[in-house]
């Protein structure tokens, strides 16, 4: 991508939390990386060009009672 800069940030726990149980959270010890690009502003003329910021991420749960080995994830904002 050109003309943008991103963060880079380690996953080192995750919250699992599932629809028919939204009150029953747990902490899990996870490894993964989550990457943000965020495009440096662009203009056309006068006009800004809105362009979107992605966050990419994956984790892996090393406890096999979690029920999930492998997360990805994806925001854009």
């Amino acid at each position: 991508m050109e003309n943008a800069y991103g963060y880079a940030l380690r996953v080192t726990n995750l919250t699992l939390m599932t629809y028919d149980k939204p009150t029953s959270q747990r902490m899990w010890k996870a490894t993964g990386a989550c990457f943000m690009v965020k495009p440096t502003p662009v203009q056309a003329g006068a006009q800004a060009i809105r362009q979107d910021i992605v966050v990419l991420c994956t984790a892996h749960l090393a406890d096999t009672a979690a029920g999930v080995s492998r997360i990805d994830w994806k925001f854009v904002y």
